[in-house]
């Protein structure tokens, strides 16, 4: 679900900046006449010490809602991409929920055939079957790696968008992620959007592959996405963490990586990568709930 952009609005795009240099402009010139004729004339009458309190209050209100409007604009933002990550993860996890009641559906005729085969002394076929049906198990069972329904819905999702780009997705799970410091829809923002990352750094490569690892220590659960794309280059690896920053071109808004930062920051956690020639892995930790590290020790 995409944001609803508003042309011409104060709240997005180039405007609040144009609005806030306006604002301080007239501000500057209207302090300046103030301090030019308080210096400059010893006889001021009422009526021009009323005008002058006024255009000082004048400017005094309109620098309070130039940073009202910054605010409000930041606060508009971020809600924005939390509702963005909810939804996301909603329409996930309802995704996951339909594979599995379907494949829930075609186990219980799977059994229904394997017990007719065996019933018709047909073992060789009901062999033969059953090794079928065991792939579609292990295919399930790649993605439930956690107790969150929301990350295991996005594990699924991000494997059917590799598998049908041809790249080898792989995740190994220590950990079932039991008590993070995070809400789940955020911790799916941030790990989707690396691995959305990893898949366009592979895309342009023959063997394209993305290992997705998570475990934990006494405080932390710790996220690794890995990727053997071509790397970063050291002339922008400083940047990648900027708002507005992207090496998408107009396909990126720069503001993945960034809001990310930020929340983990501001959660406790903390990112961070490395790069070279062979690939980019992304490291990210989430600490675990104080309940949770309290029961532990």
């Amino acid at each position: 679900m995409k944001a609803i952009k508003r042309k011409g609005s104060i709240f997005s795009g180039r405007w609040p900046t144009v609005y806030i240099s306006a604002v301080l402009a007239i501000s500057f010139l209207v302090a300046a006449v103030v301090a030019y004729t308080l210096f400059t004339t010893s006889d001021i009458n009422a009526e021009i010490q009323l005008a002058m309190g006024i255009a000082v209050a004048l400017v005094i209100a309109a620098l309070a809602v130039s940073f009202s409007v910054i605010r409000i604009r930041e606060e508009t933002r971020s809600l924005r991409n939390n509702f963005d990550s909810l939804k996301a993860s909603y329409d996930e996890t309802l995704l996951l929920n339909d594979k599995l009641r379907e494949q829930r559906h075609d186990f219980l005729n799977h059994i229904q055939v394997v017990h007719s085969l065996i019933e018709m002394k047909n073992f060789e076929e009901a062999s033969r079957y059953m090794e079928k049906v065991y792939d579609d198990i292990q295919l399930v069972g790649k993605v439930m790696k956690t107790r969150s329904p929301a990350v295991n819905a996005l594990l699924q999702v991000k494997n059917n968008s590799c598998e049908k780009h041809g790249i080898d997705f792989k995740i190994l799970s220590t950990t079932r992620l039991s008590s993070p410091a995070m809400e789940a829809w955020d911790i799916c923002a941030i790990l989707g959007n690396l691995i959305d990352n990893s898949i366009h750094a592979v895309s342009k490569t023959n063997n394209g592959k993305i290992l997705v690892s998570m475990r934990e220590s006494l405080d932390n659960y710790i996220f690794k996405v890995k990727d053997n794309g071509i790397g970063i280059p050291s002339e922008i690896a400083e940047k990648v963490f900027d708002m507005g920053f992207t090496t998408k071109g107009e396909f990126g808004q720069g503001i993945g990586l960034a809001v990310s930062k930020k929340k983990l920051v501001e959660n406790g956690g903390d990112i961070r990568f490395t790069t070279g020639s062979k690939g980019t892995i992304f490291t990210f930790t989430v600490p675990k709930a104080e309940e949770n590290i309290s029961d532990a020790v």
